[in-house]
């Protein structure tokens, strides 16, 4: 394959590696010359990407990253492994679908606690760690927090997680501007539905009359054969964060760019690969194209370049 990012030698934590795009992520990492530290509450994938790769490749942690004290140990390992961090990629998650007025506190909380706790423990854990990097002359660093296009326009039957991802995206924004003068980069990537073992739960439990209400193309499978889809669905869009230091973010008229600029991702063009646009300075958007587990990992790692 080509080597769309060079990360020999890199360090790259990933979360949910053990299955869906989080495994096809710290695979591709690995191909690509990466140390992988991969994380999930499953160690059977973890054990198996294990297998392949080579204990002196892959960090295999089976835990919960709503844990902050099992992250930080994980974090630990890393920089005593292999000299410290150089890449995040936020991707655990879990569902726990309901329609609004049956969700229980505790379908809401489970959601939250993984999808934005547990995330902001791994960004703050890491985050840290390369502001130490930076101050001892090894700046730099890149963060991927993974959304969905559930966080940007809502979903049915899934309000924890709608409102979850939604907040990925204000934790991306604000981790970006805070972080950018250390030289880190902090992106986001916000996914349509793609078919993993977790979009099976959601697919299984929101009820007929409502699936058949919002149209969507054909899922694509991971092994790469395409299944009808009866659940709303997009393709693939990157809000793309590329924070730089305060004083460059001018335009020509000398005042402050607008920090954000959230541009509708929808894409009915035919799928093709994802094609980054690079040496941005203003905090903006990078759009691609991805119906398939294969392209949400190259989305996905062309954001640790």
């Amino acid at each position: 394959m080509e080597a769309i990012v060079d990360l020999s030698g890199k360090c790259i934590v990933v979360t949910g590696a053990g299955q869906g795009i989080g495994r096809a992520t710290a695979e591709l990492c690995l191909r690509l010359g990466a140390n992988v530290a991969a994380i999930d509450l499953k160690s059977d994938g973890l054990r198996e990407i294990e297998a392949t790769a080579g204990a002196d490749r892959i960090l295999a942690a089976d835990g919960s990253i709503t844990d902050p004290a099992f992250v930080q140990g994980v974090i630990e390992r890393c920089c005593s492994q292999w000299g410290g961090v150089d890449g995040l990629v936020n991707n655990a998650g879990i569902t726990r679908p309901a329609m609004i007025a049956r969700m229980t506190l505790q379908q809401w909380q489970e959601v939250i606690d993984v999808h934005l706790t547990g995330s902001f423990h791994c960004l703050q854990a890491v985050g840290l760690r390369m502001i130490d990097q930076a101050e001892a002359g090894r700046p730099g660093g890149a963060i991927v927090n993974v959304s969905s296009d559930a966080g940007r326009k809502g979903t049915i039957g899934q309000l924890n997680y709608g409102t979850a991802k939604a907040g990925v995206l204000g934790m991306t924004m604000s981790a970006a501007l805070e972080w950018a003068r250390y030289g880190i980069r902090v992106n986001t990537v916000a996914f349509g539905v793609v078919e993993t073992p977790m979009t099976e739960v959601v697919r299984g439990e929101i009820p007929r009359h409502l699936s058949g209400a919002h149209p969507a193309p054909a899922l694509e499978h991971p092994s790469g054969g395409r299944q009808a889809n009866r659940l709303p669905a997009v393709g693939c869009g990157v809000v793309h964060h590329r924070a730089a230091p305060r004083h460059q973010w001018r335009c020509p008229h000398g005042r402050l760019s607008p920090p954000i600029d959230t541009r509708a991702v929808l894409n009915p063009e035919p799928r093709r690969p994802p094609q980054p646009v690079w040496g941005r300075s203003l905090v903006s958007p990078l759009l691609v194209i991805a119906r398939s587990r294969r392209e949400c990992a190259l989305a996905t790692v062309a954001c640790l370049r």
